[in-house]
């Protein structure tokens, strides 16, 4: 039977999840009627920028300082400690990413660079998403605590959306809403921190680079993965101009918010298993839940066309075909994800699901290359880049995970 305290992080973090999700759903078919293509391109790409922003903020910290913790969780005064360092360090990203935007908007002659109001306000935005401790709360397994709050927050961003934004030019209103957001969020949940009996404790020097050092293969790995997620809508932006990015963007939000239904699972399993290394968890609720989710894809496949028009309107049928590569990209990225960092943490080899990640990036990389070396970077081309990228991904995720399990079979014996 599945351990209950698993069961229910996995609820609380659905529900973190869905209201991460469906707040910017909703906000979607107001926004893409009231900016029009160009200006929903425009924000797309301000929101890709920022995605950026909190992958070098975060460090690879939601998977390192969780399993960290998750390994330390009764040893309150070594946890306060570490929680310290992880935000030095991430003071210190900030900082970096800061100088990183600004170097973009003066060098850069992309159509987003020269906003400065956009630019200004996806600084804040990264600022205050970064101070979210949501790491902390996966490692302790109480996530049902921040579940409230959290759903606050987004529920706030919509709110301020539906009421600020009136015409064409409020883009900037749009990061303003997040920014409020993301403040509340900030600041409620750097107190739940010592509500759980815990602090944000000085750290000493030696503490900080053991933490920099520790998290790094993560951030690499993080950081292999933008460049096929977050960074995509920016750079369709860059290359094909906004009505493209407008296309891929509005089909990739629907994408991510496919895989947020199914990350909990992940998000819920990697401490869990980290700390029990009980992997029969795992087949046992990808049993159940695969042969659901492809149903769900295959079914929304089908009614795509009239899907599309129902919640984005009229203007946005270059996105059906887009959209429905992401929805084959999504059952792929479902398995991996799950057989991913989970699984290994399972068998103590982390570091080869990073290993698995860096292939990804490469070869995304190349993907785009060979696009941007033939002058054909359109909306259409990248999604079929990301659906190679996370095949193989998954490919070599499966043969390491069989290799592993021979050798552990063999040592038994």
């Amino acid at each position: 039977m599945v351990n209950k305290v698993l069961l229910k992080n996995m609820v609380a973090l659905t529900l973190v999840q869905f209201s991460n999700y469906l707040a910017p759903l909703l906000v979607l078919p107001y926004l893409s009627r009231t900016l029009g293509t160009d200006g929903f391109g425009m924000i797309m790409m301000s929101l890709s920028l920022c995605s950026i922003g909190f992958i070098v903020t975060d460090y690879g910290f939601n998977l390192s300082a969780s399993y960290w913790i998750a390994k330390n969780v009764n040893k309150i005064e070594r946890v306060s400690n570490y929680i310290g360092a992880v935000y030095v360090i991430k003071l210190l990203l900030i900082c970096l990413f800061l100088v990183g935007l600004l170097l973009y908007s003066f060098l850069s002659d992309g159509i987003l660079a020269s906003n400065y109001e956009l630019i200004t306000l996806i600084g804040f935005v990264v600022l205050f998403q970064s101070f979210q401790p949501m790491w902390f709360f996966q490692g302790i397994e109480k996530m049902k605590n921040v579940t409230i709050y959290m759903v606050i927050s987004k529920l706030s961003y919509l709110l301020f959306v539906w009421v600020l934004v009136k015409k064409q030019n409020d883009i900037d209103y749009v990061l303003v809403s997040l920014l409020i957001s993301n403040i509340i969020a900030s600041v409620i949940s750097m107190f739940s921190i010592y509500r759980e009996g815990y602090k944000i404790k000085k750290p000493a020097w030696y503490l900080i680079v053991h933490v920099f050092r520790s998290s790094s293969g993560f951030f690499l790995a993080r950081l292999s993965v933008s460049v096929y997620t977050s960074a995509s809508t920016l750079i369709v932006g860059n290359f094909a101009g906004l009505h493209q990015a407008a296309m891929y963007s509005a089909s990739e939000k629907l994408y991510m918010a496919g895989q947020s239904l199914s990350s909990p699972v992940s998000q819920a399993l990697f401490p869990y298993l980290a700390r029990t290394g009980n992997s029969k968890a795992l087949i046992k609720i990808m049993a159940v839940m695969l042969p659901v989710f492809i149903i769900c894809c295959v079914v929304i496949s089908l009614i795509s066309d009239k899907f599309i028009y129902l919640f984005y309107g009229p203007g946005f049928e270059d996105t059906v075909p887009i959209f429905n590569i992401l929805l084959l990209s999504m059952v792929v990225t479902f398995v991996s994800i799950n057989f991913g960092y989970p699984a290994f943490a399972s068998l103590n080899k982390l570091r080869f699901a990073n290993l698995t990640v860096f292939i990804g990036g490469v070869v995304q990389l190349l993907l785009l290359f060979y696009l941007y070396h033939n002058n054909i970077i359109t909306g259409m081309n990248v999604a079929v880049c990301v659906l190679i990228t996370e095949s193989v991904v998954l490919i070599c995720r499966i043969i390491l995970l069989c290799i592993f399990k021979k050798q552990a079979g063999a040592n038994a014996q």
